[in-house]
């Protein structure tokens, strides 16, 4: 894989985070009642939590410093949505396998690189 199509995928995923810490959640229908899942949540894939999860656990690692922040921006993510549920994904084979990809990926990437988008991130960079 080109380092360009790399680093292409490192920016999408970083930016995909980034709209999903900023994002707001859906309006509840006030007509429609939901039992099963409070009006905060906003849904999340496997792949999306093993994706969002494999870069900023990555981003914790490669900038230690800022560790918390990924931490919070991780827990911002998640929330609304129940402890049993993100570990019942998270054990998953579909989670492992994601996991497994994001880390392969971005391993292959120059850390300055991903250095770089990890604290853009956090900055709130665009």
């Amino acid at each position: 894989m080109s380092l360009r199509f790399s680093i292409a995928v490192i920016m999408g995923t970083v930016l995909a985070v980034s709209s999903l810490s900023h994002a707001t959640p859906p309006i509840q229908n006030t007509s429609t009642k939901s039992t099963s899942s409070p009006a905060n949540q906003t849904p999340i894939t496997i792949e999306g939590l093993a994706r969002v999860q494999g870069v900023l656990t990555y981003c914790a690692v490669v900038d230690s410093k800022s560790a918390v922040k990924y931490q919070q921006a991780l827990s911002n993510i998640i929330s609304g949505h129940s402890s049993a549920e993100i570990k019942e994904d998270q054990s998953s084979s579909r989670f492992i396998y994601a996991l497994g990809v994001v880390d392969t990926e971005i391993a292959k990437l120059p850390v300055a690189t991903v250095v770089s988008s990890c604290k853009n991130f956090i900055a709130g960079g665009r």
